[in-house]
């Protein structure tokens, strides 16, 4: 690795109204190094990354490249200076072709004049150097997550880059397509680029990276070379807690009746996952914790019958579930990671919104009962503490955590059996949280089952009353009790798929 650096930050500080994102913060990147970026969700890792390519500007402090003080450089000025970054939402248009995706991202505007053939080769030649042989004439639509990813790849690498940024690139890929990426980053380092690299995986961390640095609470915490630390050091870094805190008892243990389960998940198999068995009783809250592409939230749509399941069954109370129709007729609710696309209908009222999967419990001949919808609204908008001027009001202007309220309430009033949380309390404020805990655990102590799967494992710890870890699509560790949980130990089966420090 060459001594030579190439990216400084010294001291770097951004501040969000009622946060300050990073405190602080110096970072360093060599030329020729790979440097991995860790941290809890919420450690400032995107906020760090977004003022190095310069879509935001720090409040106080100073950022080099390639000796060249980036106060006043622009997205533009940045990526022409060779700063390239793959994104975990990766942001292509979908009706668009591989090259125009790879071009319009990548290239000058003069190149976008000339034959289509060449740019279909140019961008053809980019595709290469990603490893990955993908037809640079198909639509995105038609490729898989993971050839999506290498696309995006290709488009950093059109700017030529001498730091190239990867934000959990992995997290869309299966092992395969994995070595190939990992094959590419170190023939790119062997030609000088600088690899900044985000992940929440261990074992990448020490197949590729040279140094890592974690954050937490917006500050580095931890730089240190990669060969001198242990995974248990790194995860300690990352939690900030001292031992004794590590250790989360339980304040109240439920009476779980496991005689007969509401839900039986055997031997389920997916693209994303493999051989899944599990059973939630009555009673209980049941958290699958794991990191960003652990598979956590393909496994819950193959469960709804969403996604397709290579193998396996999925039953409510006996009763086979194979359609998110049969599903939610079985007494499943689904609260999905993803609010704004998969939870509520932006243009509808917040009424329609609490209604819309149990509409048919309020008609009578094909009629709606108006009257009866309103009274059940305004009965889940009070049990919920909804802040809406009205039932009539749009949900798109609610804010997110209200927003969330509503997809919520709308299985509580309702007969459900198992709610099924993914991400649930995801960009919400302390206060909104704790609501949302607070019902989910009404529910299972009125005799409900809750699956609650997050990223977040001292919020599970604070809400479930057992614990599925999840790892690369499996299901690496069980905690049939939480009296005594090590946070420590699950963090470590979370990142790397076994405790210990190796």
């Amino acid at each position: 690795m060459a001594s030579q650096t190439i990216l400084e930050l010294k001291n770097i500080v951004k501040a969000f109204p009622g946060v300050k994102a990073l405190n602080n913060v110096c970072f360093s990147l060599f030329q020729g190094e790979v440097h991995a970026l860790v941290g809890a969700n919420g450690a400032g890792k995107t906020t760090l990354v977004r003022i190095i390519t310069r879509e935001l500007k720090e409040d106080e402090g100073k950022i080099y490249f390639l000796g060249k003080n980036l106060k006043k450089a622009d997205v533009k000025e940045a990526r022409k200076l060779g700063i390239g970054i793959v994104e975990q939402e990766i942001n292509l248009v979908p009706f668009f072709s591989v090259a125009e995706n790879i071009l319009l991202g990548g290239l000058s505007s003069k190149l976008l004049f000339v034959e289509k053939k060449d740019l279909l080769k140019k961008a053809s030649e980019l595709l290469r150097k990603t490893g990955k042989d993908i037809d640079a004439r198909k639509k995105v639509e038609e490729l898989s997550p993971s050839e999506q990813v290498y696309v995006a790849l290709a488009r950093a690498l059109s700017v030529n880059p001498k730091l190239l940024i990867l934000d959990e690139p992995t997290a869309r890929m299966g092992l395969v397509d994995t070595e190939i990426l990992f094959q590419t980053l170190s023939n790119l380092k062997r030609q000088g680029v600088s690899i900044i690299y985000i992940s929440h995986r261990l074992e990448e961390i020490y197949k590729i990276a040279d140094r890592v640095t974690v954050l937490r609470n917006g500050e580095n915490v931890l730089t240190a070379s990669i060969s001198e630390i242990t995974p248990g050091d790194i995860v300690k870094a990352i939690l900030g807690r001292k031992q004794e805190e590590h250790l989360v008892k339980k304040q109240e243990v439920p009476a779980v009746g496991k005689t007969h389960p509401l839900l039986t998940v055997r031997n389920l198999s997916g693209e994303r996952f493999k051989d899944v068995s599990f059973q939630l009783y009555p009673g209980e809250v049941v958290g699958l914790v794991g990191m960003v592409g652990a598979g956590k939230t393909e496994l819950l749509n193959a469960i709804i019958g969403r996604e397709k399941r290579l193998s396996g069954e999925v039953f409510i109370e006996g009763r086979k579930i194979m359609s998110p129709y049969q599903a939610v007729k079985a007494g499943i609710g689904i609260v999905p990671e993803d609010r704004k696309v998969e939870g509520i209908v932006e243009n509808a009222s917040v009424c329609e919104n609490i209604t819309l999967p149990t509409i048919e419990n309020f008609q009578r001949f094909g009629l709606i009962k108006f009257t009866r919808e309103r009274k059940h609204c305004f009965k889940a908008i009070e049990r919920f503490n909804i802040q809406t001027p009205s039932p009539r009001q749009k949900i798109k202007f609610l804010s997110g955590g209200n927003q969330q309220k509503v997809i919520v309430s709308r299985w509580f009033l309702s007969n459900m059996k198992v709610l099924i949380c993914d991400e649930a309390s995801q960009g919400m404020d302390v206060g909104a949280k704790f609501e949302i805990y607070n019902f989910i655990k009404q529910f299972a102590r009125n005799g409900g089952a809750v699956l609650y799967s997050t990223s977040d494992i001292p919020e599970a710890l604070r809400v479930c009353d057992r614990l599925l870890v999840m790892y690369n699509g499996r299901i690496v560790k069980r905690y049939d009790s939480l009296e005594e949980a090590d946070l420590n130990e699950i963090m470590l089966y979370a990142m790397g798929g076994k405790g210990g420090n190796r």
